[in-house]
């Protein structure tokens, strides 16, 4: 009858100055009460090691409601950044028009010849671009001068295609809204939706509009036309902005309409 115990084996490892490491080997004799407690603790403590790793990660469920506010969050973001957008669109607009008209007055002078405009609005004329969302764009027509052949003064004659086309952001018209007045500078209103009105008429004088060398901005004839480019986006009175210009010395001012006044 010789009755053999359990022995617990340890093992610690201990580093030296030359960078050797040293194994120290020990064990321990177990009682039978020892090694039935020691195995308990290993089974309770390899038990709540598999429970935590299976509460590890998410259910399905969380992960819908998590995707779900993703979604929603992201939505409604989306909902309050659409009119700063829509109003970063129109101030790139107006910064367009502004940049064509300062091109074109300043080609007619450079050039002394004079430089036709057009304000083509898709809903009335062909569209600017295949796109879709291109409503609007500004079109530039140089003018050459052709000899008579007698006594007679040469005459002027517009080209057939534009040399320039500048497409407006997307979204953005030549727009007015219900309840929009006339600006600080009194040019006149095209009349609600319409955004173009130069020398007294809607959409500009029937013969066009154009710079001429000295960089006033007149009629086919010559004659200094004053008048306004209102710009938008529709269903957006917020939006409303205005680009007068002032025939005789080709002078421009932009303005915003806030709700009951313009201002600058």
């Amino acid at each position: 009858g010789n009755i053999e115990y359990p022995f617990l084996y340890s093992v610690t490892y201990t580093g030296t100055s030359t960078g050797i490491v040293v194994a120290h080997y020990s064990r321990m004799l177990l009682r039978p009460s020892q090694g039935e407690n020691l195995t308990k603790r290993q089974l309770e403590s390899m038990n709540q090691a598999h429970k935590r790793q299976g509460e590890c990660g998410f259910s399905m469920i969380e992960l819908v409601v998590v995707a779900i506010l993703i979604i929603t969050i992201g939505a409604m973001a989306m909902i309050t950044l659409m009119p700063t957008l829509r109003q970063n669109q129109v101030n790139v607009g107006v910064a367009q028009v502004k940049d064509t008209l300062r091109q074109a007055r300043e080609s007619a002078i450079s050039n002394r010849r004079s430089v036709v405009v057009k304000f083509v609005a898709a809903a009335v004329a062909t569209p600017c671009l295949p796109a879709g969302s291109i409503f609007s764009c500004i079109e530039l027509f140089q003018t050459t001068l052709v000899p008579s052949g007698g006594v007679a003064p040469p005459t002027v004659t517009t080209a057939v295609n534009p040399y320039l086309t500048i497409p407006m952001q997307p979204t953005v018209q030549f727009i007015t809204f219900a309840g929009e007045g006339d600006t600080p500078d009194t040019y006149g209103l095209p009349g609600v939706p319409n955004g173009i009105y130069f020398g007294g008429a809607l959409n500009g004088p029937v013969g066009g509009m154009q710079f001429q060398s000295d960089g006033s901005f007149t009629d086919i004839n010559g004659n200094p036309i004053v008048g306004t480019v209102f710009l938008g986006v529709a269903n957006m009175p917020a939006s409303a902005r205005a680009i007068t210009l002032l025939g005789n010395t080709g002078r421009v001012h932009t303005y915003r309409f806030n709700g009951t006044g313009w201002y600058q």
